[in-house]
Order: C-alpha cells, then sequence, then structure tokens
C-alpha cells in the first residue's frame, strides 16, 4: 500500500515537472519529501540502547552544513544536496542483510531517498547553471570523504547495531540540513506546515 501511495505521488511530481519545471515546484517537493525521510529514518526500528561513549563524533564539512543550515538558498548548492542524498542512499543499500531494522521500513525509506534524489537530479540536469559546478566539485569531494568515514566505521564495527545508530544519527543531521535548507526558500509551505 505504501509503495502505490509513493508511486501514484511520483506520478503526480513527474507531471507537475512536465508541466512546469522550476524552481518553486522542485523546493515544495523536496521539502515534502525531506519531512518524509526524517519520519521514515525515525520509524526504522526502536532506538538501541547505545552509550554516549561508544558513538563517535563525525564531523559533517562545516562549511556545507553553515551554508545548508544559515543562508538563501542557491541552484548552486543543489548538487550537493543530490550528492549528499546519493551516499545515504549507498550506505543505507550497500549492507542492507546487517541493518538491526525491520526491512519494510527500511525499504520505504530507502524509496522515497530515491525518489527525492531521482526528482532532485531531473531538476539538475534541465536547470543547473554552468557556474555552479566549481563549488559543488569542491562539496563534492568533501561530502563524499564525510561518508566514507561512516562506511569505515561501520565496517570497523562489524555493522553493529550500535554503529548503524551513529550512522543513524548523522544520516537524521545530513536530512535535517537539507530540510532546513529547501524550507527556507519558501516561507509560505513553512507557515502552512506549522499552522496544521
Amino acid at each position: 500500500m505504501f509503495l502505490w501511495r509513493v508511486c501514484l505521488a511520483s506520478l503526480l511530481w513527474s507531471l507537475i515537472f512536465s508541466l512546469k519545471f522550476d524552481w518553486y515546484h522542485l523546493l515544495v517537493q523536496q521539502q515534502h519529501l525531506s519531512s518524509k525521510s526524517l519520519e521514515l529514518l525515525e520509524g526504522l526500528g526502536e532506538r538501541l540502547p547505545c552509550s554516549r561513549e561508544q558513538s563517535p563524533c563525525f564531523r559533517f564539512p562545516q562549511n556545507i552544513a553553515s551554508v545548508l543550515k544559515y543562508s538563501e538558498i542557491k541552484a548552486a548548492m543543489l548538487p550537493t544536496l543530490y550528492e549528499i542524498l546519493h551516499h545515504i542512499l549507498k550506505i543505507y543499500n550497500e549492507e542492507e542483510s546487517k541493518m538491526p531494522w525491520d526491512r519494510t521500513q527500511l525499504e520505504h525509506f530507502t524509496t522515497v531517498l530515491h525518489w527525492q534524489n531521482t526528482e532532485l537530479k531531473k531538476y539538475l540536469s534541465v536547470q543547473l547553471p554552468a557556474s555552479a559546478l566549481g563549488s559543488h566539485r569542491k562539496n563534492s569531494l568533501k561530502v563524499k570523504k564525510f561518508f566514507e568515514k561512516l562506511r569505515k566505521y561501520l565496517k570497523t564495527k562489524d555493522y553493529s547495531g550500535c554503529a548503524w545508530e551513529a550512522v543513524r544519527d548523522e544520516t537524521q543531521q545530513c536530512l535535517q540540513y537539507i530540510y532546513s535548507y529547501v524550507s527556507s526558500a519558501n516561507p509560505l509551505v513553512v507557515t502552512v506546515k506549522q499552522r496544521s
């Protein structure tokens, strides 16, 4: 039933994009999907009782985090959002069998992430200005290194439940950055969401 709704919503968004592939629709869509991704990430299963001492402190690249948290939205950051989503998907798809969570919930989470990333990629392939590629290359390398640390950590901890919890915490932070970023450009949707 869930996948049916995702497919139907995907079709609806595809129709909207085919009619008018614009910035506002992308932001509304990304905001909705980011919110759904966060909800599904939390719904993967109960948090394991891992101590704070076991959880490492990963450092998401601060220059990217500060742009995502505090600046006006710019098209130049969209490839970085795509890159973050791509690496999150890669982690959750690669070692799926070693995760301590419900497989159905995990499939729902990765389906929404995949859809979010696919729609962002469609927009980028049509609308991205060439001037945005320079800053993207720098950010891309930083994002890649960050996610390589997460993968290495999982491997060194033999994909333990607590290691996955640490990765889930980092994933949640990344998705919150994305949600905040796309929401900041769309005050109408934020206002409507806060009222309901």
